[in-house]
């Protein structure tokens, strides 16, 4: 009896799914993978020869005591197989656009999804296969990050169009600004080593799609349209599609800056907690017809035509794919009658989602969104089981505080990592805001359906109007209260220990282990010391940095928890990057002056050139020389004697003409250069920094 009241505990969770034990030795070869890039195909071979003595072993194992050999060859098996599939499908094996780069020639790319749509530009995933130019055409092969300007006269092209671009290819290879969007890595997690700019009259599309999201591309654009139509105004509207759609371009910043800081932004991306919407309305709904098997069958083959269509409206990106195909499992479990466990049916999807994809693995949107079902997998019933509501109101207001808190048990400390800031008021929000964007979820599909009908049609856009205020409302007051958005730096392994030490919480107080008390508390103190020692590195580390901004140059200096910034002016722009850069350092203080004429940081002289020859100092020598200007300098003469040991630096201001120059003449004479408007921010790191008096 026992057993039976702990059926739905954390540690039946666990143990009643197989495919968490078999997905989670493939995963982590996929991520040993990435890490050390084993040479192909010696984890294949390996891979092979152990999972056939599993299978030969299998054969003979006959006692319930033996079971440990078929596991002891299983396990290791696994592993191997996912670093071999990681290095296998790397993109790069297969990449040719290296060596092609930096060539203006005709690509024909294939679209794999829009990323965003702006006013004048869109951004896409594309595939190329081919290259033409006055030689011939030629195989091609490699994934591109393709901007767009957007031309009248043409359609914009949709998920599967197939592009001829008449434009340059090139390497991503900005250095993002301390505490910035790393533009290499989010590209790099999706095998994109390469990006394309296609302005008007550079591209068109050849040929029209076709498959799965393009027979729903029609149907995409249509919603949009009777969006379009509808009553709403522009943020309502804006919000509608963000909500229905995953179309986020037409929010602003204000919009999504207040569901970031309220820790509710994950209901603007559609992604399983919608399909989960529409999976349970549509469940509720046809379990009213019974439980016979042919009623089954009949009610989840038509949840999934229905779930599919959607994904199909939305777009097919990969957050609802993983998503349906999560709740695909279910269905086909209803069909025949059986029940898996939710962390079983997850493992799974994660297992054949990354055998399809092994990429996915280290895409953040794919890490979070199973990390939160994880969570909710793991812990909704253990903490519902906490508190028993004396009435039906309440118990839905405990369940939504149960799913809430436990999706961010798992997601805060990877969103800690890769933020490095944390909602505070998240509980109290989503509280509010997910209940209303179920109503919004409903409210939307009706619009659509009632917004001809003139009575009906006005109500929907009414009550739709009212939800949507109350959502923006809520957001806006916990986005903006007091310590809403606190700063929180950890690492990577600061990370993992967070991991262990939620896991054993959910053993002390779900499971009463007393072995895993002591573990809390080694694991805490091991967080603490590794927290404080980053804290004393931090406080020791200085850097000098010069912005990534194409319009006008902005530098600072990192000493220690103080960051000054040297710039004439500081827009709005401007000034989120160095709040941005502030908060990454968790800087105490900041101070803003003009740009020096010279620095000194541990006997290392920084100096700025402005003004041409007749502004050069009688004694020029510098380890670091930032050209600020076009006026010209005689570099022969005030460089080549004792040319700068860290090179220069080229401000953004600078023409192009005179950037090339000075490119041309370091290359010349050997010495180091960075172009801020073409590489991106410059970061040096010192040891220590005074300022000259």
């Amino acid at each position: 009896m026992k057993r039976m009241g702990r059926s739905d505990s954390f540690h039946d969770a666990l143990v009643k799914a197989p495919m968490l034990r078999l997905s989670l030795p493939f995963i982590g070869g996929l991520v040993l993978a990435r890490a050390f890039q084993p040479a192909w195909p010696w984890p294949g071979i390996a891979a092979t020869v152990l999972l056939v003595l599993w299978f030969v072993q299998s054969g003979s194992v006959r006692r319930y005591g033996q079971r440990w050999q078929r596991g002891a060859l299983l396990y290791p098996g696994l592993l191997l197989f996912g670093m071999g599939w990681q290095v296998l499908r790397q993109p790069e094996r297969m990449d040719t656009l290296a060596r092609q780069r930096m060539t203006t020639v005709v690509w024909r790319m294939r679209v794999t999804e829009a990323i965003s749509t702006g006013r004048s530009t869109m951004r896409l995933w594309a595939r190329v296969d081919a290259a033409a130019d006055s030689a011939g055409v030629r195989a091609a092969h490699g994934g591109v990050l393709l901007t767009l300007v957007s031309d009248s006269g043409l359609a914009l092209p949709g998920t599967g169009d197939e592009l001829l671009v008449h434009a340059r290819i090139d390497t991503i290879d900005r250095v993002p600004d301390p505490g910035g969007f790393d533009g290499r890595a989010w590209a790099a997690s999706f095998g994109i080593r390469h990006s394309c700019f296609a302005g008007r009259g550079q591209w068109r599309v050849h040929r029209s799609a076709t498959g799965f999201a393009s027979f729903f591309e029609g149907a995409r654009r249509r919603v949009s349209a009777w969006l379009e139509a509808s009553s709403l105004s522009a943020r309502e509207r804006g919000m509608v599609k963000a909500i229905l759609l995953g179309i986020r371009d037409e929010l602003d910043a204000d919009q999504k800056a207040a569901f970031v800081r309220s820790g509710t932004m994950h209901v603007l991306a559609v992604s399983g907690s919608h399909v989960a919407l529409i999976y349970a309305a549509l469940l509720w709904l046809f379990k009213r017809f019974g439980e016979r098997t042919r009623w089954r069958i009949v009610r989840s083959l038509l949840i999934l035509l229905v779930l599919w269509c959607y994904a199909g409206i939305t777009g097919a990106t990969p957050s609802v794919l993983r998503a349906t195909a999560t709740f695909t499992l279910f269905c086909l479990a209803d069909m025949a009658g059986r029940t898996s466990g939710p962390v079983n049916s997850l493992a799974a999807a994660a297992f054949l989602l990354l055998l399809w994809d092994p990429l996915m693995a280290a895409q953040l949107s794919f890490q979070l969104s199973f990390l939160a079902v994880a969570g909710i997998a793991l812990f909704y019933r253990p903490l519902m089981r906490l508190w028993t509501a004396p009435n039906g109101w309440l118990h839905y207001a405990w369940s939504l505080v149960s799913v809430s808190i436990a999706a961010q048990l798992m997601t805060a400390p990877l969103a800690l990592w890769s933020f490095g800031a944390f909602p505070v008021w998240f509980l109290p929000a989503n509280l509010v805001v997910v209940g209303l964007v179920a109503l919004g979820v409903y409210g939307g599909a009706a619009l659509l359906a009632l917004q001809w009908i003139p009575v009906l049609g006005g109500v929907c856009a009414w009550v739709l109007v009212v939800l949507l205020k109350l959502i923006g409302w809520t957001t806006d007051l916990f986005a903006w209260l007091p310590g809403a958005y606190p700063a929180v730096r950890i690492n990577g392994w600061q990370c993992a220990v967070l991991y262990v030490i939620i896991l054993l919480l959910a053993a002390v107080f779900f499971e009463r282990w007393r072995w895993a008390r002591s573990g809390l508390l080694a694991m805490i103190v091991l967080l603490l010391t590794t927290w404080a020692w980053n804290a004393h590195v931090r406080n020791k580390q200085h850097r000098f940095v010069v912005y990534d901004d194409r319009d006008q140059l902005i530098c600072a200096m990192e000493s220690g928890r103080l960051l000054t910034v040297f710039t004439d002016s500081l827009d709005q722009w401007s000034e989120r990057k160095v709040d941005t850069h502030r908060r990454a350092i968790g800087a105490r203080g900041m101070n803003t002056d003009p740009v020096p004429e010279q620095l000194i940081m541990d006997r290392l002289v920084i100096r700025w050139l402005r003004g041409g020859d007749r502004a050069v100092p009688a004694d020029p020598s510098a380890d670091l020389l930032v050209i600020t200007d076009d006026a010209r300098y005689d570099a022969e003469r005030w460089l080549s004697p004792v040319p700068p040991t860290r090179g220069l630096v080229l401000a953004p201001v600078v023409s192009a003409r005179r950037r090339s120059f000075w490119r041309r003449w370091c290359m010349e004479h050997h010495v180091p250069v960075h172009d801020v408007k073409l590489h991106g921010a410059f970061i040096l790191p010192i040891h220590a920094l005074a300022r000259e008096p």
